[in-house]
């Protein structure tokens, strides 16, 4: 830490003696309090109170969230850092006193899906602009999933596919980017699995039965009679 230099009467004393001689043990120059001790003495009991994230979205390729905090005394400001996929991007002082706003944007970001984080420890900032950031206090962790679809992608429960791409669920849904980037499209020119439809017969075996496209057909289990997508529009 960097101090102003105040020379007293008893130190100039000290100085001279060190010529002639030992310094009497009680003219010794005290030793500077360590530095996390008082650290600890100005962040006391203080802590992150409360966090908010009011936000956070992607488009084109450009990150954007916002949110608010509060901390507890004898802090008076807050310190945030934001993180995606685990890698932290900036930190700083957040905008306020005791209760204040936070807001963050990185550019650029890919497409697909991501994990925002952010994190508010309390910080004290002193009159003279100095401040101290309580990194050993209590603190508050916001974290959620942001996704931007890829062009001629569908981003889909945090999973990228190709346009046309058949949903493995349900072969009556399709990867349409011209329906859809974010959820299944109906596709009518396939099957779809339906259970329930294989009937057994008295004299053994089993037939698909009920609306099943492959009705009087063979079957072993459910699996084996399907419905045309067509069907269900």
């Amino acid at each position: 830490m960097i101090r102003n230099s105040i020379h007293s009467p008893l130190y100039v004393l000290g100085l001279m003696l060190t010529a002639c001689g030992p310094v009497p043990e009680s003219s010794e120059p005290v030793e500077p309090e360590a530095l996390g001790v008082a650290r600890s003495a100005m962040c006391s009991s203080s802590a992150v109170t409360g966090l908010t994230l009011s936000g956070v979205s992607t488009y084109a390729g450009e990150m954007a969230a916002a949110g608010t905090y509060a901390v507890s005394y004898p802090a008076n400001a807050a310190f945030v850092a934001f993180f995606i996929d685990g890698v932290e991007q900036a930190s700083g002082r957040a905008s306020g006193g005791a209760t204040g706003t936070w807001s963050f944007s990185k550019s650029p970001v890919t497409c697909g899906t991501h994990s925002f984080k952010v994190t508010a420890w309390p910080m004290v900032v002193s009159s003279d602009g100095s401040w101290t950031a309580c990194t050993g206090n209590p603190s508050m962790t916001i974290t959620q999933s942001v996704s931007e679809p890829c062009p001629g992608k569908c981003e889909i429960n945090g999973r990228t596919y190709s346009n046309g791409q058949v949903n493995p669920s349900s072969g009556c849904q399709i990867c349409d980017v011209t329906q859809s980037q974010t959820s299944w499209s109906f596709y009518s020119a396939g099957y779809v699995n339906k259970n329930g439809y294989c009937k057994s017969l008295v004299s053994g075996g089993a037939v698909c039965a009920g609306t099943s496209s492959k009705v009087g057909e063979p079957c072993t289990v459910n699996s084996d009679c399907w419905l045309s997508c067509s069907e269900l529009l």
